[in-house]
């Protein structure tokens, strides 16, 4: 594969602590969030040890353009997952930056483009809740800390004018990352495949992209997924 990416003169600060000090019922409820944001860091820092790397597929046609985009945007304000109390507290300061910010994300964001002749035009997708007042319910009323990640919420998925948007307004800030990856043309559709089974009904009104939450993984299946993890699963 070829990958690009853009990196800026301060390093990314990640939502997640290098080392998660948490006690251990709380390291076993949170294990695959844990992974989640494991695979956060990778992406975050693949670009630099990926930058000599060549295609390897026979596939990969220099007349074609198959390219897949993952984007990573900053919270609103640094979030510290050390302890619920302190996701708690730190949460909080997010939702008084976000006041000020609207186009800024409380928690931080991941979401993908997919740019091919496949398509009639180019895919961006993310995945959120699809109302933030319940997430912030969850935080402030139930006081659930890092518990937010295994609360099912309803989702909703982003389209091209609301990540344009994003895109344009964090590019201003500087705080943007983005990995770029140059794919072959099946791998591309395997992705449209599976874009397309996450957001079709699986029962009546119901897609899995209507799922959101820390929680899920969304290759298993039936299973609904949060921003990371839908971005992830693209990757």
């Amino acid at each position: 594969m070829f990958y690009e990416s853009n990196s800026f003169s301060n390093h990314y600060n990640m939502e997640t602590n290098e080392v998660l000090k948490q006690s251990s019922p709380v390291q076993t409820g949170l294990k695959r969030a844990k992974h989640f944001a494991v695979f956060t860091a990778i992406v975050l820092f693949a670009s630099g040890l990926l930058l000599n790397a060549q295609p390897t597929s026979e596939e990969l046609n220099s007349n074609e353009n198959h390219e897949l985009t993952i984007y990573v945007l900053k919270s609103a304000s640094p979030l510290n997952w050390e302890s619920p109390e302190m996701l708690y507290k730190t949460y909080r300061n997010s939702v008084l930056a976000n006041f000020l910010k609207k186009e800024r994300t409380l928690k931080g964001h991941f979401f993908i483009r997919l740019q091919t002749p496949l398509l009639d035009e180019i895919l961006y997708a993310g995945i959120t809740s699809e109302n933030r007042n319940e997430e912030k319910r969850w935080m402030f009323v139930k006081k659930i800390g890092l518990g937010v990640f295994g609360i099912n919420m309803k989702g909703a998925i982003q389209g091209r004018d609301a990540l344009l948007k994003k895109i344009e307004v964090h590019a201003r800030k500087n705080d943007i990352a983005y990995l770029k990856i140059r794919i072959s043309e099946s791998a591309a559709q395997r992705l449209i495949d599976f874009y397309n089974i996450y957001t079709t009904d699986i029962i009546p009104d119901y897609a899995r992209s209507d799922f959101y939450g820390g929680s899920f993984w969304p290759l298993y299946e039936n299973e609904g997924s949060g921003c990371s993890a839908f971005a992830l699963a693209m990757l």
